[in-house]
């Protein structure tokens, strides 16, 4: 799980530093967690407090680069997209594999 963290914080910096500090400033305030931290515990929680920061369009492109950094295949990315963007939690419509990836992330 740090692993996957790392690379997905590693990953945003070298694109989107600012957004980055944005998005932690904000989900440490709220939620006591960095933005990618929050991603595997409420990641429709995370996306709609991300939607308070950066426009939908980067915001769905952050998520993005942060689930392949997670070891999702596009395809899976995008079916992810589609289940935040619907509200689905992560038991009620996520993706298998990130359902996995995240329950034992927080166990």
């Amino acid at each position: 799980m740090a692993k996957a963290i790392k690379a997905a914080e590693s990953a945003l910096r070298t694109v989107a530093i600012g957004l980055l500090s944005s998005l932690n400033a904000r989900f440490y305030a709220r939620f006591g967690r960095p933005f990618v931290e929050q991603i595997l515990v409420d990641p429709v929680a995370a996306y709609r407090e991300a939607l308070g920061v950066a426009p939908a369009g980067l915001v769905e492109a952050t998520f993005k680069i942060v689930l392949r950094a997670f070891g999702l295949n596009p395809l899976e990315v995008e079916r992810a997209m589609e289940a935040v963007r619907a509200g689905n939690s992560r038991r009620g419509g996520m993706l298998p594999s990130l359902s996995i990836f995240m329950a034992s992330a927080t166990s």
